[in-house]
């Protein structure tokens, strides 16, 4: 009974965003179950959360070891090796997720997910193993046909191979499906259809992701970009200021933010974003080169000449 509680206040905690809490609770229920493989995961995804990749990686390979056990037992078991070909490609491992992946479609010719698992080992291993990677996700399409998963890596490969129409053939059919790749399948066609000039679908995409997921400040400096595209610099400076209310550490979005004033004339709120960027910026001397030489024109439209002729000085 103590352990069940354990494991449902390790389980609200996480849900919580409380991780270390967490964990003190997979903890104590794993001394008693040491074996118990879903409660190894969900501590691992806690570590994960907080970037202890030691400790997330190191529960990663317990379940390995667990899984071994259990194939021992369960040789026929194609779960098992799925679960374990899982691990091993997280962990980098991809020859043995590979190996384990070929086994279970030997062991059953419909396997999906070890289908899916090949196609992304094959998709990680550079642009010349794409095709052979956009093959394995074909063939769990043709199992199933509405696998949200299969679809959307689909569409990926299609991306990446510049075959753009085809990407976005299979980004919607994955949004049809109405599965877990929905938020990201809207975020990844919002990319496809930038690089098609289509901005309106890209910013009607980026909004329906964000209806789906609180988002980064990447997502919504990535939807002022598309605003900008459009020559709507308003509704970027919106976006890019959600971006830096998110994260006030990034120069490159001040930066973007004191262009975007300029372009609509606003060269007091240019100036003040154009500063930020430089009092924070901790890049290479070449964009605080850009950065210097932008607010030059702004104290210029000012009438601050004086200002802006010391700009480059130190």
């Amino acid at each position: 009974m103590e352990q069940n509680e354990n494991y449902r206040k390790g389980c609200e905690a996480f849900d919580n965003k409380n991780y270390a809490s967490a964990i003190q609770y997979f903890t104590t229920y794993l001394l008693a179950k040491p074996d118990s493989i879903d409660v190894l995961a969900i501590r691992s995804a806690a570590y994960l959360r907080l970037d202890d990749f030691d400790n997330c990686n190191q529960d990663l390979i317990l379940q390995t070891k667990i899984l071994t056990k259990q194939r021992k037992q369960s040789p026929d078991s194609c779960d098992i090796l799925i679960k374990r070909g899982e691990i091993y490609r997280y962990l980098g491992r991809n020859k043995m997720a590979a190996a384990d992946f070929k086994k279970a479609i030997a062991l059953n010719p419909q396997c999906v997910e070890a289908y899916i698992g090949l196609g992304y080992i094959k998709s990680v291993q550079g642009n010349n193993e794409l095709t052979e990677a956009l093959n394995q996700f074909l063939k769990a399409l043709a199992l199933c046909p509405d696998n949200s998963q299969a679809l959307f890596n689909v569409a990926s490969v299609y991306s990446r191979l510049e075959q753009m129409e085809k990407a976005v053939e299979y980004y919607l059919k994955c949004i049809k499906t109405r599965g877990d790749y929905l938020p990201l399948a809207y975020r990844s066609l919002a990319g496809v259809y930038s690089k098609l000039n289509s901005n309106e679908e890209a910013i009607a995409c980026t909004e329906e992701f964000l209806s789906h997921h609180s988002g980064f400040d990447s997502d919504y400096s990535r939807l002022a970009t598309y605003y900008e595209k459009k020559g709507d610099f308003n509704e970027a400076i919106v976006r890019l200021n959600t971006a830096v209310t998110l994260d006030n550490t990034n120069p490159i979005n001040y930066y973007r933010l004191s262009l975007a004033y300029f372009k609509i004339a606003d060269f007091q709120r240019a100036l003040e974003n154009i500063d930020r960027a430089i009092s924070i910026n901790n890049q290479s001397a070449y964009r605080t080169g850009y950065y210097l030489e932008h607010k030059m024109s702004v104290l210029l439209k000012l009438n601050k000449s004086d200002e802006a002729e010391t700009t480059f000085l130190p």
